[in-house]
Order: structure tokens, then sequence, then C-alpha cells
């Protein structure tokens, strides 16, 4: 888990399995915020549940 999270730059909810959905760290900027809302709308590998919280499901 530890390697995953260094390696590809996302956060692992407790008690993550490979296979399972990963969280993409939140946008810095209200720009980003923007940017990232645009980015992930209508993707499937995405769940976007706030401006916060995305989940990308796991390669």
């Amino acid at each position: 888990g530890l390697q995953k999270s260094d390696a590809e730059g996302v956060a692992l909810p407790a008690n993550w399995h490979p296979g399972r959905d990963v969280i993409v760290p939140p946008p810095p900027t209200t720009d980003a915020i923007k940017k990232r809302i645009e980015e992930v709308k209508g993707k499937e590998e995405y769940t976007q549940l706030d401006w916060y919280l995305t989940f990308k499901k796991d390669q």
C-alpha cells in the first residue's frame, strides 16, 4: 500500500486491498478545483463525491 501511494501520488483508505478504489488528493487551489471537476466529469474511472473527495479505480 505505501509503495502504491508513493509511486502514484494517491491516498489509500484504511483496510485498502489491491483492486479497490484509491483516493486522489484534493486540489490545492480554486482554479485546480475547477479543472479537476471538468477533467473527471463523465469518466468511468473516477467517482467524485465532492470537490475535495475523488476516487479513482485501481489499475
